[in-house]
């Protein structure tokens, strides 16, 4: 969650009730949703990783 908060200016995730959740206001958000829509998915993985070993996944 660190490398989160260090870019949080930068970073398509926000901390909501102690957990890191996507912003809905980010553009990714719509860039997935439109990916989803279009390919006809009814889900899809979306992936972060940092240089420290951290990752979020959020499906």
């Amino acid at each position: 969650m660190d490398w989160a908060k260090e870019r949080k200016s930068q970073c398509s995730l926000i901390i909501k009730d102690g957990a890191l959740t996507m912003k809905t206001e980010h553009a990714h958000y719509y860039q997935v949703a439109m990916q989803i829509f279009v390919t006809e998915r009814q889900w899809c993985d979306y992936f972060i990783w940092s240089p420290t070993g951290d990752y979020f996944l959020q499906r």
